[in-house]
């Protein structure tokens, strides 16, 4: 199977919001795998401006079985549109992210963890 755009998104409120970010969308993460091995581009947008932001990843699917930490920014930035990139080696299978929101020192929210199969990335 090839991908060429995977969608991560949060539950808020209950729901997984499922459409494209809109401007003011529910908080939610896009992966944009390309290339090979996996080099995933992030993006992602929160609605609460009091809560910072840990993006962690892993390999071998979710759930991660030892997630380490590639990103944290906050409290008070909303959106960030810049490329978090990575490259994953080779002999990894795939690559699985996933988003957690912090807010007074305890999760308040997280993505859904998905999974890229490096064999299903197309290279550059």
């Amino acid at each position: 199977m090839e991908i060429s755009k995977l969608a991560m998104f949060f539950v808020l409120n209950g729901e997984e919001y499922t459409g494209p970010p809109p401007s003011g969308a529910p908080t939610g993460l896009f992966v944009e795998p390309y290339g090979g091995p996996v080099k995933a581009r992030l993006s992602w947008s929160n609605t609460d401006s009091t809560a910072y932001t840990r993006i962690y990843y892993g390999s071998g699917g979710c759930p991660i079985a030892i997630p380490l930490m590639l990103d944290a920014v906050g409290p008070g930035i909303t959106s960030y549109d810049s490329p978090i990139e990575m490259t994953v080696p080779a002999a990894a299978d795939d690559i699985s992210f996933v988003v957690r929101h912090y807010k007074n020192g305890q999760e308040s929210g997280s993505s859904n963890c998905r999974s890229i199969d490096s064999d299903s990335v197309v290279p550059e």
